[in-house]
């Protein structure tokens, strides 16, 4: 994911901040929105632009639980993984 250089950069903003920006902003909310509203295209169809509007805001909001534990997973991995090269 990320190289040495790299990561000790990253690892500067901290686990929290980490999570938020590379968890829940740019891995959780897109993919729970975009789920989201997959879901409700194939099981109803678009009835509605409030429907598909409610759909990706509820999926994105399920996206931040997952982001999270994406992201402090990410972390932790990427600590390991490059604690034992220096």
């Amino acid at each position: 994911m990320f190289n040495e250089y790299r990561w000790s950069k990253i690892k500067r903003i901290g686990m929290f901040k980490y999570i938020i920006k590379y968890g829940i902003l740019f891995w959780g909310m897109p993919l729970g929105a975009l789920i989201g509203l997959i879901s409700e295209v194939s099981s109803n169809g678009i009835e509605s632009m409030s429907t598909l509007l409610f759909s990706s805001i509820g999926g994105a909001l399920y996206g931040i639980l997952i982001g999270i534990i994406y992201g402090a997973c990410s972390w932790f991995y990427n600590q390991r993984k490059y604690s034992n090269m220096y």
